[in-house]
């Protein structure tokens, strides 16, 4: 199977719960400011699966607030993008003046050198989140910076096949080796970069290469072994 660490909120003492949880999502993505009103008894289920560069991070948890500030960015910065979808509950998210409201089966996306601040709403939040170095990203670099941020959707076209491809992916990892893991993520970057596109308005600006293996996953993703997921994203 796929290497996997998990995080359940009931194996640690309630009174530690957040602190635990706080260095998981650090060591996760990068140095982050973490607050929460059930802190002193917080729960959460959070998974993190590696897939060579890319990690994917299933999760479930109470309601959040999460800042990456200047100062943090000063102190360590992986450079890395990251796109979350949302499966249940809505939350806000701010990149610097912009403003983006996220609700279900919608993506939003973060880039770790700009400071950002994500507000969950209320009752307990499920996510998928993607995360992977800005190098892998096979778009120009001022393109994808352009699309930080923007709203899109999981509903549709690219995005639910993105989001398709992730709820089949993380419900049972058992179903691949470690040597899955790399091509997995080949994927989900490939994917990634094609609704980057689509959203961008910009197909073209696909690396070639990465171009013809998004449309060959969309053209098999009803047969392929890699690409098979369920006819529509529900939420369980």
């Amino acid at each position: 199977m796929l290497i996997e660490t998990v995080f359940r909120s009931e194996d640690v003492p309630a009174a530690d719960r957040f602190e635990c949880y706080r260095e998981l999502m650090n060591r996760a993505y990068a140095p982050m400011e973490l607050s929460s009103g059930h802190a002193p008894d917080f729960r959460a289920h959070q998974r993190l699966i590696g897939l060579g560069a890319v990690s994917v991070w299933p999760g479930e948890f109470e309601p959040l607030l999460l800042r990456r500030t200047p100062k943090l960015i000063r102190q360590s910065d992986p450079e890395v993008y990251q796109l979350t979808l949302v499966l249940k509950g809505s939350g806000k998210h701010s990149l610097g003046r912009q403003e983006t409201i996220c609700d279900a089966y919608e993506f939003h996306s973060n880039d770790s050198s700009r400071p950002s601040e994500t507000r969950t709403g209320q009752g307990r939040t499920r996510i998928i989140g993607v995360e992977f170095p800005k190098t892998q990203l096979p778009l120009p670099r001022s393109r994808a910076d352009q699309v930080i941020g923007r709203h899109m959707s999981a509903q549709d076209g690219i995005g639910a096949l993105l989001a398709q491809f992730l709820i089949q992916l993380t419900r049972d990892t058992g179903q691949y080796t470690p040597d899955d893991g790399p091509r997995l993520g080949t994927v989900a970057i490939d994917l990634t970069a094609a609704l980057f596109s689509h959203t961008f308005g910009a197909d073209t600006s696909l690396a070639p290469e990465a171009h013809r293996r998004t449309l060959t996953c969309a053209s098999k993703h009803s047969s392929s072994s890699t690409c098979t997921t369920p006819p529509s994203p529900r939420v369980r």
